[in-house]
């Protein structure tokens, strides 16, 4: 898998965790998405919350999920040999 980050995805994943954020009630969220290549089995994203309740963490993690899928400056590629 390659994965293609354009310059406008930082901004865009900050605008969408920050609404998460907002909605949710959590204290903060961690999102991190790999960039180049990886390998099957590897992580490609990494999100975490704090939150008051498992609720609020569970929801801004499930949201924060939609946010890196439907987020159109990330760009992957499966590659085949």
């Amino acid at each position: 898998m390659e994965i293609e980050c354009s310059s406008s995805a930082l901004k865009e994943l900050e605008s969408g965790v920050a609404k998460v954020l907002e909605d949710t009630g959590c204290k903060a969220i961690y999102v991190w998405h790999r960039e180049g290549f990886a390998k099957p089995g590897e992580e490609l994203s990494i999100i975490g919350a704090i939150g008051l309740t498992r609720h609020e963490v569970v929801e801004a993690v499930r949201r924060c999920i939609e946010v890196v899928k439907s987020c159109k400056s990330i760009v992957r590629k499966e590659v085949t040999e």
